[in-house]
């Protein structure tokens, strides 16, 4: 099945070469590896770049497409490659770990460059640029995403890039200058690789636990580099675009037999309900991929994204008393965890709880605490951080843990301490801080049929709009709800976005939360 947007992918630049030559030396490349292009064909067109095509019936649960093992780049073949024994060898990396990532971008950018390279044909098909938030202007970026999550996370990520990229550079130039000369392997071509292994990259899950032996790193090779590469990737299989609707599965699995290779493992991917001739093989890129993923990861959006999320972190003030410390550990809670809200989870439980535990006054707080059974609040607090606190909590003492939890996640009673309203008070305090995360992300009005940067900026900001808005309407539903069970009358206050006249203020920026 398939959804009705359009089939959606990064690459939207061109090639760095004669398109067809690139093709024609592509497909011979696949022949040689033993990859059976007889039931599909590369197309390009104009606003999804590269997409693999069925040129014949292809049955439900018989592979689309099929790749042998040996022609994947994986981080155990990027080591083994020639410049990847280079770099693992260097001594001007004065024996430091290195990064998983770096190493598999460095094989990349050699590998489009030289001709000689295994992986070449594959490589030098590749765009050459990338439409992630990476590749925006430095003004692109401030007006499409001021005041989103986005904005924080692209220029974390850009400077996570260049502090790999400076840790080998040119430290690897000056030793090894033939391998690594300086002109190839700049800052730019690590963006390439970057957005190249986030855009195309398969999980090491589809490749089976364990992993066959030839992608699995021997013991010194583990002993060189940062476990910090979950992915690897896959000529052909990386050409198909993204569709939510549509149902696939890509695992490793023997040829049928009698066919040439069949004693060879390939990495499948089959779709659900099969392909008709002519039309394209479709992958799922993943069901619960917000538009942040999607955009930071892939380059692009998916209209209306069911899966869209808003990341919250609670803030508090530093002095916050040790019985509240001590309940936020007990409970198993924490002030600078992430939340995720989303359509069908506007306002998350755990939130709320952490939200109770800030707001209820220290008599009913003791009160939950001792009915569940889970010992001195303040207690729990100065242990925080002792190996033994959490250790020595056997199975009981973690039943009464989950049952405080449960406690902290129900609404609180109506209190008649002045400064407490009870769960309106923390209702009250989430609507805040909602609406002034609405009003950071709604101050940017785009055009959804604008330019490709400033439309997926648009439906990005759109899917946040549209979460915010769905947790405002939950918590003033949870609002009325709680007062008509306790016999109060509900009045709805005047939510005001700002006065008038004053100073923006800045949005905040919280940690990005993977829903």
């Amino acid at each position: 099945s398939s959804s009705s947007e359009a089939p959606q992918h990064a690459e939207l630049m061109a090639t760095g070469g004669d398109d067809a030559a690139l093709l024609e030396k592509f497909s011979a490349w696949c022949v040689v590896q033993g990859i059976d292009l007889s039931g599909c064909r590369l197309e390009r067109t104009p606003d999804r770049g590269l997409s693999v095509v069925a040129t014949r019936a292809i049955h439900d649960g018989h592979a689309a497409l099929a790749v042998p093992l040996a022609a994947t780049l994986t981080v155990a073949a990027a080591a083994r490659s020639a410049v990847g024994r280079a770099m693992l060898g260097s001594r001007a990396l004065g024996g430091e770990r290195v990064s998983a990532q770096a190493l598999m971008y460095i094989v990349m950018i050699d590998g489009r460059a030289r001709p000689e390279s295994f992986w070449h044909p594959w490589l030098a098909l590749l765009p050459c640029a990338y439409s992630d938030p990476l590749w925006w202007t430095s003004e692109e970026r401030h007006r499409l995403l001021e005041g989103t999550q986005l904005a924080h996370d692209a220029a974390r990520h850009e400077a996570q890039v260049r502090d790999v990229y400076h840790g080998l550079f040119p430290a690897l130039s000056r030793e090894l200058p033939e391998v690594f000369p300086a002109e190839r392997f700049t800052f730019e071509a690590f963006r390439w690789a970057r957005s190249a292994l986030a855009s195309r990259s398969f999980s090491p899950a589809a490749l089976g636990e364990p992993p066959p032996a030839c992608a699995r790193l021997s013991e010194e090779e583990s002993s060189r580099l940062r476990n910090d590469c979950p992915a690897f990737q896959c000529p052909l299989l990386d050409f198909t675009n993204h569709d939510p609707g549509t149902v696939v599965s890509v695992g490793l699995k023997p040829l049928p037999a009698g066919t040439d290779g069949a004693s060879e493992r390939h990495l499948m991917l089959s779709v659900k309900g099969g392909v008709s001739a002519g039309s394209e093989i479709l992958n799922n890129y993943g069901d619960c991929r917000s538009n942040f993923q999607l955009l930071l990861g892939y380059g692009f959006c998916v209209p209306g994204n069911a899966a869209d999320a808003v990341p919250v972190r609670l803030g508090a003030p530093p002095n916050l008393p040790a019985l509240r410390r001590g309940a936020l550990r007990r409970a198993g809670l924490a002030l600078d965890e992430g939340h995720a809200l989303t359509r069908a989870e506007p306002l998350p439980p755990r939130m709320l709880a952490v939200l109770r535990v800030l707001l209820m006054t220290e008599r009913s707080l003791i009160r939950v605490a001792k009915s569940s059974g889970v010992g001195p609040l303040k207690k729990a607090a100065a242990a925080a951080g002792s190996p033994e606190e959490g250790e020595s909590a056997d199975a009981a003492e973690l039943q009464r843990r989950a049952a405080f939890l449960a406690s902290l996640s129900e609404p609180l009673e109506p209190s008649a301490a002045p400064a407490c309203d009870g769960e309106l008070a923390v209702l009250g305090a989430l609507r805040q801080q909602l609406l002034h995360k609405l009003k950071a992300v709604a101050a940017v009005k785009l055009n959804a049929s604008g330019g490709v940067n400033e439309r997926n900026a648009a439906h990005y900001r759109q899917g946040q709009e549209g979460v915010l808005t769905a947790a405002l309407t939950a918590a003033k539903n949870a609002e009325k709800d709680w007062c008509r069970r306790h016999g109060i009358a509900w009045r709805e206050e005047e939510e005001q976005e700002g006065e008038e006249g004053g100073e923006e203020e800045e949005p905040e920026v919280d940690e990005e939360v993977e829903p």
